[in-house]
């Protein structure tokens, strides 16, 4: 019995050996068909963006990049990332708007300050900054995680905001935390990835220690054939977050919850969500804007979870098309 326990181990073993040795040389090709060469000049920020750091009431620091004139739309990015995710749209939309996009506090160049990450505390910055520019008749647009913080300060703050802003718009995002697993399962999935990213902190490794891991953890934000560039602009982000800081943003959004209060959301929504989006599914955004007042759902077939990037042109029409709604809104009003 032993021995046959032993061969088992050993061929269970093997094949696990064999499998990542395919999932490794897999993985490796595909990283060296991309290009090596600079992101197009789209994916950068434009020369007229102005940038800016706006200081929290905590201490903290937000670094803001604005470009354009007009009814105002500011992007709030999810996370890991940061500003630079947003650079077609800024480019596309301050033809006709003034366009601001935020490093939320950890993110980019912004600091954080004596208060933690917590959602709220984020949401109460995303407000310190629209106050600070004295925005009025914003269209507040937040992917994944900063939509998620779009939806905390709506929640939190009332009157406070909502007299800034005319319309929020949900990019692959969520009223609730996504692995629906319990408090204790939280906690314990909380221990794990807080132990797991301390042991890179502590070797000084970054978050995506290896090529292979970069690549699948990346790809796995794309849905149907996603450009290089964009998968290599996703990757630099993130792996620029120390580990820490991730563990931090996780344990964060792991005890993020909003689905009961969504009727305090009083203005007009539009969620967006990729077919293809893995890490927040179709479902989740049905969910959403089930939940909302006054929302319309808009799905875009074959993308995945990084639609400012995948679809530049449908999101940038569909964003124009509601902040021309909002302002028509507000006008009649």
């Amino acid at each position: 019995m032993r021995a046959k326990r032993s061969i088992g181990i050993l061929a269970v073993s093997a094949g696990l050996g064999a499998f990542f040795a395919i999932e490794r040389r897999v993985a490796l090709a595909r990283r060296a068909t991309y290009p090596s060469t600079q992101l197009d000049s789209d994916l950068t920020l434009p020369a007229e963006a102005s940038r800016r750091f706006i200081e929290t009431s905590d201490g903290g620091r937000m670094h803001v990049v604005e470009a354009g004139e007009g009814d105002p739309i500011v992007l709030v990015h999810g996370v890991g990332l940061s500003s630079a995710v947003w650079a077609y749209q800024i480019r596309d939309l301050s033809q006709d708007h003034r366009v601001i996009a935020i490093d939320m506090r950890s993110h980019g160049e912004s600091l954080a300050g004596r208060d933690s990450c917590s959602m709220s505390r984020m949401g109460l910055d995303l407000l310190e900054v629209l106050e600070h520019l004295d925005l009025t008749q914003t269209v507040l647009v937040g992917h994944s995680m900063g939509g998620m913080v779009v939806l905390q300060a709506m929640v939190d703050l009332g009157p406070r905001i909502a007299k800034r802003v005319s319309g929020i718009v949900l990019v692959g995002a969520s009223a609730r935390e996504l692995i629906g697993v319990g408090a204790r399962g939280r906690k314990l999935a909380a221990g794990f990835v807080t132990r797991a990213l301390g042991l890179l902190d502590a070797a000084g490794r970054p978050l995506m220690a290896t090529d292979d891991i970069a690549y699948w953890s990346t790809r796995l934000s794309f849905g149907v054939d996603p450009a290089p560039a964009h998968v290599q602009l996703t990757e630099r982000l993130v792996n620029a977050m120390p580990p820490s800081t991730m563990a931090e943003m996780v344990r964060t959004i792991l005890t993020y919850d909003v689905s009961e209060s969504l009727f305090k959301v009083e203005v007009p929504t539009l969620v967006i969500v990729g077919t293809r989006d893995v890490l927040t599914p179709p479902w989740i955004a049905r969910r959403l804007a089930r939940g909302l007042a006054d929302s319309d759902l808009l799905e875009l077939e074959g993308v995945g979870h990084m639609v400012m990037l995948e679809r530049r042109q449908y999101l940038d029409a569909a964003l124009e098309q509601f902040s021309a709604s909002c302002v028509g809104a507000v006008a009649e009003s």
